[in-house]
Parts: structure tokens; C-alpha cells; sequence
């Protein structure tokens, strides 16, 4: 090799390890994300956790996704998809036994159970904008809907008719419930997600006449609200809550429409 190839070659192994050793430089000087801050995950977390603390300390499993328009800039997360499960034996709480492909005995793996699932929407202030609980074991969803189809197959149904077939169902909050279920509301808790929320209106939703003029979605407590933030700003809510727990299961923002992602 000539002397001037060789000058070459060592001329071109300096720039790479100059190169190598600026990335290496710049990626070290780059501050660390602080490992303690609040995103919208932990905030959609927490929310979960005041609308459900029944679900501490069961070992469930919490699973966040986020989901947004895919031409939005993603500069910042409004909407987060959430489903709470646990693990459990099948067959009634007692160990299933298979046999493998050898015809031997085998335990079965536990079964999968969603316990709660749904979708909560943040402003971009992270107050709670809208809130969705569709399928949950707590909220009873099932037994709602059987109900809703049950009041469906009977318009001739009268209110009082409806009343028993809902207790019947072992709701706890019937329209007659009224000052029982607003003295449970414990609408405090909701604060942080909220700001300190002010009753308007209380009203029994899913009786005769509404369901026979459309679709009924089922037997529900509304409750118009008004929230106030730290900065003085007021906003009216809609929130509804099933009648079997009192759980709060659909929340609508009724003030200004939901703010763009920052750019």
C-alpha cells in the first residue's frame, strides 16, 4: 500500500470515530425523561382507580393504549382505551384438567376476565372531557341490558311494572332511591379529574315513554353538574351512573368543544 492510500485510510477511520464520538457526545447530553412525572397514562390510572378502589390490591392487571387520528401531530395524548383484567381458574373457581398430546393429564392455564373496559378523553388542559364504560362487572352492564330488553318486549309496561322488574334485577338505586343514591354520590373524589363539581339536576332516566319512541340503551341515573377549576373557570357536565352500584359509567363535557392537540 502506497503512502498515499495509507494517509487515506487513517484520514477516513479519524472522521468516523470523530462522527461516532459526536453522537455519542450529544446522546449523553440529552436530559433524561424524569422518571416521576405524571402523563396522561398515570393520570388515566388514578381515574380508574377512584372510579374503581374496590380493584386495589387484587393483583389485576391495567392495560393503557392510546388512540388518536393518525394525521393529528402526537404532541400531546387526549384519548386513552383502558381495560382492567384479572386471572382466575376456569370451571367455577376449580382447576380445569385437560390432557395434553400425549393423553396426558394437564392443568389448564387460568382464564382471562376483563373486569372493567372502556375509554376516557382528557382536554389538554387534563381535565376530563369524556368518559365511556361499556362492558364492566361492577357497572352490571350485562344484567342493564338484559333488563333494557326485558322493558323493550313490554311497552304496556307501566312505571310501577318497571320498578319491581328493576329491584327484581337487584338494582339498588331505583327511582325511589333518590336521596339514598345522591347521599352516595361522594362526587369528591372526582375532583381532581374534574375540578369540585356542583349538583344542577338529578333525574331517573329509562322509564316507559322514552323507550317506546326510540332505542333504549338501558336504566340510568343522570346527573347534571357544574364543575369549577383552581383558575376560576366553570364547565357543565353530563354523568351518568348505572343503578345496581351507582357506578359512574358515561361522562359528557357540555361546555366547549374538545381543544386541538398542541402543535
Amino acid at each position: 500500500m502506497s503512502k498515499s492510500q495509507n494517509k487515506k485510510r487513517i484520514l477516513a477511520t479519524a472522521t468516523v470515530i470523530s462522527i461516532l464520538f459526536f453522537f455519542a457526545v450529544s446522546a449523553g447530553s440529552q436530559a433524561p425523561v424524569p422518571s416521576g412525572q405524571e402523563t396522561v397514562l398515570t393520570r388515566a390510572r388514578d381515574l380508574v382507580a377512584a372510579l374503581y378502589p374496590e380493584f386495589s390490591g387484587k393483583n389485576f392487571d391495567l392495560t393503557l393504549s392510546a388512540s388518536q387520528r393518525f394525521d393529528d401531530p402526537w404532541r400531546q395524548i387526549l384519548r386513552v382505551d383502558l381495560q382492567v383484567t384479572r386471572y382466575g381458574p376456569p370451571n367455577n373457581g376449580h382447576p380445569a384438567v385437560g390432557s395434553d398430546n400425549h393423553g396426558y393429564k394437564v392443568i389448564l392455564p387460568a382464564e382471562k376476565y376483563s373486569m372493567c373496559s372502556g375509554y376516557v378523553v382528557f382536554n389538554r388542559h387534563g381535565w376530563v372531557h369524556e368518559l365511556g364504560i361499556g362492558d364492566s362487572t361492577d357497572t352490571h352492564s350485562e344484567q342493564n341490558e338484559s333488563l333494557s330488553k326485558l322493558v323493550e318486549a313490554h311497552p304496556e309496561w307501566s312505571e310501577a311494572d318497571e320498578g319491581r322488574a328493576l329491584k327484581q334485577a337487584g338494582a339498588r338505586y331505583g327511582p325511589e332511591e333518590k336521596e339514598e343514591f345522591v347521599h352516595n354520590l361522594r362526587l369528591s373524589t372526582l375532583q381532581p379529574f374534574f375540578g369540585t363539581l356542583k349538583i344542577l339536576s338529578v333525574e331517573f332516566q329509562g322509564w316507559s315513554e322514552p323507550h317506546k319512541d326510540y332505542s333504549f340503551d338501558g336504566f340510568s341515573w343522570k346527573v347534571k353538574a357544574e364543575a369549577e377549576r383552581p383558575d376560576g373557570t366553570k364547565s357543565p357536565y353530563s354523568l351518568y351512573f348505572e343503578p345496581f352500584e351507582g357506578k359512574l359509567i358515561i361522562v359528557f363535557d357540555g361546555g366547549l368543544p374538545l381543544a386541538p392537540p398542541i402543535d
